[in-house]
């Protein structure tokens, strides 16, 4: 089984992270990827704090790979994945920047 979450803002972000905690048999663990155009998780309120030097950049914008580092979980960098229909069956190509 897999699961395709698209946008790594708070929804997909934290679906992707309670995705991979969930108690899923071994034998039926999915492949969980999240799609997003930025390889950033950006907490826009907090742009003025680094605009005045108050906060890092790190702090406010990290690398969606590190938010899970310990976790199963893909990340892909792309606009949108190329859909496929092929006898009944969703496909779906990726295409990286």
């Amino acid at each position: 089984m897999r699961i395709l979450i698209l946008g790594g803002g708070f929804g997909g972000l934290f679906a992707a992270l309670r995705l991979a905690q969930f108690p899923w048999e071994p034998a039926s663990r999915p492949e969980i990827r999240l799609i997003d155009r930025s390889d950033r998780f950006l907490f826009s309120p907090l742009l003025y704090e680094l605009v005045t030097d108050e906060l890092q950049a790190w702090e406010i914008a990290p690398p969606l790979r590190n938010c899970w580092q310990a976790r199963a979980l893909l990340f892909n960098r792309q606009r949108s994945p190329i859909w496929m229909w092929t006898s009944s069956r969703l496909s779906w190509k990726i295409k990286p920047f």
